[in-house]
C-alpha cells in the first residue's frame, strides 16, 4: 500500500500491483474491498498513454458483485464506457452452439 487518494469523493487505499512488464495502481475502497479505479501505462491508436479505468454502479447477482459501469480514459480523455444492464453467473449454455458448422457448398 502506498497511501490514499480520493476517487469520486471516496477515500481509497492505493495499491501497486503488477509484473515486471506491467505495473498497475489500484484504488481500493477499504470498506468494501472493491477496486474503484485502475491506472496503468497503455497503448492507444496514437501511441503510449496513461490509462485510467473507473468502476462504478456495483450490482450483485447470484452472490457475485460486479461493476455495471466501466469507463476508460487515455491521458485524461474518455475513450469508452461500458454499461452492463444484467449478467448471469454460470448460466446454462446450449452445447449446440459449439457444433462445427456445415461445410460451404462447392461452386
Amino acid at each position: 500500500m502506498t497511501g490514499s487518494e480520493q476517487v469520486d469523493g471516496k477515500n481509497t487505499s492505493v495499491l501497486q500491483v503488477g509484473t515486471a512488464e506491467q505495473k498497475v495502481v489500484w484504488n481500493v475502497d477499504p470498506e468494501s474491498g472493491r477496486v474503484l479505479r485502475a491506472s496503468y501505462d497503455g497503448m492507444t491508436q496514437t501511441g503510449p498513454a496513461k490509462m485510467v479505468e473507473t468502476f462504478s454502479e456495483w450490482k450483485t447477482n447470484d452472490g457475485i458483485t460486479l461493476p455495471s459501469h466501466v469507463s476508460r480514459a487515455a491521458d485524461g480523455k474518455e475513450m469508452m464506457s461500458i454499461d452492463v444492464s444484467s449478467f448471469k453467473i454460470n448460466a446454462p449454455v446450449d452445447p449446440k452452439i459449439f457444433d462445427k458448422p456445415a461445410a460451404a457448398p462447392s461452386q
